[in-house]
């Protein structure tokens, strides 16, 4: 993307958005000294290996040195350039970044973007109701209490059941009003 936003834009949106405040969202983190430190989103390890430093608002991992601002980490976790970045991280600051030098490509692209991100987060949440209510889907919850995972751990991996009808996710998308 072409965009461009002023150098105090990028300063107020990397201040209204403290690195451990956003990484905490993504990472377990704990406090150590003057630091946080958690498993490394980026690389598997069992032994904690990445750092968030608040006084300098950063993070670092020494396992795969990756390290970066809270625009490089949301970058990193979440796929995004750097105007995307700058676009989802004022947007949880409740900052105005809107932009003239977005070209009507873009902006669709965005909004096309956008709309994959809303019909991901509905398809999370239909699936993940069939698991927990629907009868259908007794057999799997069965199968997820006979291999002893628990509530918890289905809630963090947001697992869910996808039921035999190849149209059911189709038709509440479209009952949501979200072209196919």
């Amino acid at each position: 993307m072409s965009s461009k936003f002023s150098d105090d834009l990028i300063d107020k949106v990397r201040e209204a958005n403290d690195i451990v405040s956003v990484v905490s969202e993504y990472v377990q983190l704990k406090k150590a000294g003057n630091r946080f430190v958690g498993l490394c989103p980026f690389h598997t390890e069992r032994t904690p290996s990445f750092s968030v430093s608040p006084d300098r608002q950063l993070f670092y991992c020494f396992g795969c040195h990756v390290g970066g601002n809270v625009f490089t980490f949301i970058m990193k976790m979440e796929g995004l350039t750097f105007p995307e970045a700058v676009r989802r991280l004022g947007q949880r600051a409740g900052i105005d970044v809107s932009t003239d030098a977005e070209s009507p490509q873009e902006r669709a692209a965005r909004e096309r973007r956008e709309s994959i991100y809303r019909v991901n987060a509905l398809a999370l949440e239909y699936y993940r109701q069939i698991l927990m209510r629907a009868p259908h889907a007794q057999g799997a919850r069965d199968y997820l209490k006979r291999r002893r995972i628990e509530s918890d751990t289905q809630e963090k991996f947001k697992l869910g059941y996808a039921p035999a009808s190849w149209d059911s996710l189709l038709s509440i998308i479209a009952g949501k009003g979200i072209p196919p």
